[in-house]
């Protein structure tokens, strides 16, 4: 695939996030990363890492129900 011709197509698609009809998707995205900063801040873990931290399973042994 020649990178520079997709670059020319590509130019006149939209956002998926950010449209101007409706701000809040945007809004819900910061919202979301910097909950993501301060689950990463607080635990000291990559920012990547905390992204996942909730479904996260290390072989530990799982509780009983």
């Amino acid at each position: 695939m020649n990178l520079f011709r997709r670059g020319r197509t590509d130019r006149g698609i939209g956002d998926v996030v950010h449209v101007r009809d409706d701000p809040m998707p945007s809004f819900a995205y910061a919202l979301l990363l910097g909950g993501f900063a301060l689950t990463a801040l607080r635990n000291r873990v990559p920012l990547a890492a905390a992204t996942t931290r909730d479904i996260e399973w290390h072989g530990q042994e799982l509780p009983d129900r």
